[in-house]
């Protein structure tokens, strides 16, 4: 089926999850005019390779898999463009673009359903992604702690890997390669892989953090050994100076 496309810098929407987006391009709010009074608000999200093009002309300038959402417009700014917010349905592959004046305007969208292939190495994953989370969840701010909480109401492995996905701290590239990925135990694998590289880059920064606090602090002792010193040196000399005035 056709839907309208909105192409995004930097922006990937996952299933069952809302992100609020400002639209100014032509062809995206001729998308928005479209989906609203042809296809019951809803749209195809999909992301732009190369995210400082203005202008998308060719279906190559965009990745091959987005997402449908459901939107709602918020604003209507006075320079024309308007906030929204997109709720993600479901991933879908794109095909068989349609420009017009070289403008993006729709494309075929075909719905991918989830990949199920071992439930023992799904729930093997899902464990240690959330005893993982445990141990880390302060480190990583942009989690929201309701995360761990809806491990234990027998979320899914699918939701599981998409909402971590959807808060994670990583690039659009890397969030585009979760969203491509059909295999639930891939997709949590993927997602696995991310959460210790940003963990490991943590602890990297807290070490460089804790070398340069040393290295101030050390400094700060030696330039404070410095002045006291000079001031006892100083308050020495003047005692001195006295006691010879006494002599004298």
């Amino acid at each position: 089926m056709k839907y309208p496309v909105i192409s995004t810098r930097g922006v990937v929407v996952f299933p069952r999850h809302s992100t609020t987006i400002e639209v100014g391009r032509k062809s995206s709010l001729n998308a928005i005019d479209l989906s609203i009074v042809q296809h019951g608000a809803k749209l195809i999200l999909v992301s732009q390779r190369d995210i400082m093009k203005d202008n998308i002309t060719s279906e190559s300038d965009l990745y091959k898999v987005g997402t449908l959402v459901q939107i709602k417009i918020n604003n209507e700014l006075s320079s024309g463009s308007k906030t929204i917010t997109a709720h993600g349905l479901h991933r879908v592959s794109l095909s068989k673009f349609n420009f017009n004046n070289g403008q993006l305007v729709e494309a075929d969208a075909t719905i991918l359903k989830d990949v199920a292939t071992s439930r023992v190495q799904e729930t093997a994953a899902v464990n240690q992604i959330s005893e993982i989370l445990e141990n880390l969840l302060d480190e990583m701010q942009s989690m929201p702690k309701s995360v761990l909480s809806s491990l234990a109401t027998g979320i899914s492995a699918s939701d599981l890997a998409d909402i971590i996905a959807h808060y994670l701290p990583i690039s659009s590239k890397q969030k585009q390669i979760i969203l491509e990925e059909l295999d639930i135990t891939k997709r949590l694998s993927k997602v696995m892989t991310f959460i210790r590289k940003k963990t490991d880059m943590s602890k990297i920064d807290k070490e460089i953090d804790s070398t340069v606090r040393k290295t101030l602090d050390n400094q700060q002792k030696e330039f404070l050994l410095r002045e006291r010193l000079k001031a006892i040196k100083e308050e020495l000399g003047e005692i001195s100076s006295k006691d010879s005035e006494i002599d004298a």
